[in-house]
C-alpha cells in the first residue's frame, strides 16, 4: 500500500504528488503549524550542517534515525500525514537547539529574542486554535441533525461509496454512487438512474471529489459529473453544510478543498466565512480532516 503497488481507492489521492516536499509542506503547515513547522525543518538542516562540520556524536546519533527514515518513508507513494509522526520529537529537539544556538550567537541583539517569542507565541496560538476544532459537535452530527429536522424519512438519500455515512439516519433510504469504479457506460447509466431518483446528495467529506477530478484521464465522466454538480448544472442545490476549522479569537485557518481538484465552489460555501478573519492554508492532506473535522 505504501509503495503504491496496490491500486486502492484511498491511496489514489497521492497520485502525482511530489515525494518529500509533500511531507515537508503538510507537516509544516497543518501538523505542526507554520511557526513550529518552519523551525522544525530548519532545525533538521542546521543539524545536518553542524554534523558535517563538527562530526559530533550526538548529532550523528539523531541523524542516524531521522535521515534514513525520512528518505525511505518520504519517498513512498502513499503519504499519510501520520507517517511523519515518529520524526516529530526529534525535529522538535533540532528546532529548539537551533533557536538556542542562534540566541547564544546574537545574544546582545533584539532580533533573536523577538524571533523566539514569535515562534513560541505562534505555536501556542495554533495549538489552542487546533483544540477549538472540537469545541462544537462533529460536522457529520450537525448535518445529520439538520436532515432529521428538515428531511422526511421517505426521501431518497445518495452518498458516495468508500465514504463514511452520517450517524443516526438508520430509518432513511440510502444508496451509494460507485464513483471510484472505472468509468464505463454501465457505471454512467447507474449513476444517472440513481441521481434521477435522489432527493438529496450527502457528502461526508472531500475524500472523493478531491481525488477523482485530479485523474481526468482515468475518470473523464466522473470528473465532468463533479464539475457540473458543483456549478449547479445538475439540478441540485446546496441546502446545508457544516465545517469546523482551527480557530481562535475571531481568526480561522481554513483548508481549501476545491482549488486543487479544480472545482467551482458551490453556493453558499463560496461566500461563507467561519470567522471575521480567515486565513486560507491551502490544501490539507485528507487524513488531517476527513475523520474529525470534514466539510460535510
Amino acid at each position: 500500500m505504501a509503495r503504491g503497488s496496490l491500486d486502492l481507492p484511498y491511496t489514489r489521492q497521492y497520485m502525482n504528488t511530489p515525494p518529500y516536499w509533500y511531507h515537508i509542506q503538510q507537516l509544516g503547515t497543518w501538523g505542526l503549524g507554520p511557526f513550529f513547522g518552519a523551525l522544525a525543518w530548519a532545525g533538521l538542516l542546521f543539524t545536518i550542517a553542524i554534523a558535517i562540520k563538527g562530526r559530533r556524536k550526538t548529532d550523528l546519533l539523531l541523524l542516524a534515525w531521522v535521515v534514513p527514515y525520512f528518505l525511505l518513508v518520504g519517498g513512498t507513494h502513499t503519504k499519510f500525514l501520520r507517517y511523519m509522526l515518529p520524526l516529530v520529537p526529534f525535529l522538535a529537539i533540532m528546532g529548539s537547539r537551533l533557536l538556542l544556538w542562534a540566541n547564544d550567537r546574537i545574544a546582545r541583539h533584539w532580533v533573536m529574542p523577538a524571533v523566539t517569542g514569535v515562534v513560541l507565541l505562534g505555536t501556542g496560538l495554533y495549538a489552542l486554535a487546533y483544540v477549538n476544532i472540537y469545541s462544537q459537535p462533529h460536522p457529520a452530527v450537525q448535518v445529520s441533525q439538520w436532515i432529521r429536522a428538515n428531511v422526511p424519512t421517505s426521501a431518497s438519500l445518495v452518498k458516495e461509496h468508500w465514504e463514511e455515512g452520517l450517524p443516526n439516519l438508520y430509518d432513511y433510504k440510502t444508496s451509494e454512487l460507485p464513483l471510484y469504479d472505472p468509468d464505463t457506460p454501465q457505471k454512467t447509466e447507474q449513476m444517472a438512474q440513481q441521481l434521477s431518483q435522489a432527493d438529496y446528495l450527502v457528502f461526508y467529506s472531500n475524500r472523493l471529489y478531491a481525488t477523482i477530478p485530479r485523474l481526468p484521464q482515468r475518470y473523464p465522466v466522473s470528473t465532468a459529473y463533479y464539475q457540473l454538480l458543483f456549478s449547479g448544472k445538475l439540478g441540485f442545490q446546496m441546502v446545508d453544510f457544516a465545517t469546523s476549522y482551527p480557530n481562535l479569537a475571531g481568526v480561522s485557518v481554513v483548508d481549501d478543498t476545491f482549488s486543487r481538484p479544480g472545482l467551482p465552489v458551490p453556493q453558499p460555501l463560496d461566500s461563507y466565512k467561519p470567522s471575521p478573519f480567515v486565513i486560507n492554508g491551502g490544501f490539507a492532506d485528507e487524513s488531517f480532516t476527513v475523520y474529525d473535522h470534514p466539510k460535510v
